[in-house]
Parts: structure tokens; C-alpha cells; sequence
């Protein structure tokens, strides 16, 4: 079995990844931006003031979860693309260094 890596094709999936990272921190955004409700003098409707507030924060902190981890394996995938690029150039100068020298004449043009 031989394995074979593709670090352009990591780092394109942690170009996506970070893609998916900017939608939830724009859902949080939006989620921040209106999650204030006025409930005052709006009658039973004020019963569920409390729930609403309970949910705003669990999907909040959710959210921040989420961006917390989607930005931590956009930079592992690009620091695993980078390791996978270096350990390419290290093996083929490995096995470069395993192949013996040959001189070989100068040429020789004709005029």
C-alpha cells in the first residue's frame, strides 16, 4: 500500500474550511445583531423573554464553537500541507544523495 498526499489538495480544503468558518462567524454576527427583542408592554409575550434569551446563548456559544474549531483545522490543514511539501523535497534529496556521482565529459561543439 503506498500512500500518496496531495498537499495542494489539503490546502484547498482548508481554504474551504476557513469559507465555512467566515458563514458561521457571519451567522453569529447576524444572531448578535438582532437578538434583541423588545418585550416590554407586549403582554403574554413577555412569559418567553427568559427562553428566548436561553436559547440566543446556547446557539451563541455553539456558534463560538464552531469558529473555534473550524479556525483551528484551517491552520492544522495548512500546516499539514506545508509539512507534506517539505517532506516531498527531503525524501527526493534523500534519495538524490543515494545515487552515485557520474562525471561526465565536458561537450564538445563543432564550429
Amino acid at each position: 500500500m503506498v500512500l500518496r498526499v496531495n498537499p495542494s489538495k489539503i490546502e484547498e480544503f482548508g481554504k474551504l474550511i476557513h469559507r465555512a468558518e467566515d458563514d458561521v462567524q457571519s451567522i453569529n454576527s447576524y444572531l448578535l445583531s438582532n437578538d434583541n427583542v423588545h418585550w416590554y408592554d407586549h403582554g403574554l409575550i413577555t412569559k418567553f423573554a427568559w427562553s428566548h434569551k436561553v436559547v440566543v446563548e446556547t446557539v451563541g456559544n455553539t456558534l463560538f464553537m464552531y469558529i473555534s474549531s473550524l479556525d483551528q483545522s484551517a491552520v492544522g490543514l495548512r500546516k499539514t500541507a506545508t509539512y507534506y511539501r517539505k517532506a516531498e523535497r527531503d525524501a527526493a534529496a534523500r534519495v538524490d544523495a543515494l545515487q552515485p556521482v557520474v562525471k561526465r565529459p565536458a561537450p564538445h561543439f563543432k564550429d
